[in-house]
């Protein structure tokens, strides 16, 4: 079964020990974003989106991306704007 993107960001927090309110005020978001991302009603994830969970998380955004997507390539533009 494959998880849905904002599993994946949720256990990718909660494996950090880092709090909801927390994380959304470190990548810009706020908690009701993060908590919309997180439980699937937001259906998809902007590239913009990405770039901040990956920042958040120290990874960089092509592997966050393979990670929620499976291929980075075909889902993120991997140049910075």
């Amino acid at each position: 079964m494959i998880e849905e993107p904002g599993i994946i960001i949720k256990r990718l927090r909660e494996e950090r020990g880092i709090k909801a309110v927390v994380f959304a005020e470190k990548i810009g978001m706020s908690k009701e974003q993060l908590s919309q991302t997180e439980s699937g009603r937001s259906d998809t994830l902007s590239s913009d989106s990405v770039y901040k969970f990956a920042n958040g998380f120290n990874m960089k955004p092509g592997e966050l991306a393979g990670m929620l997507y499976g291929s980075a390539e075909a889902t993120l533009d991997l140049y910075p704007k």
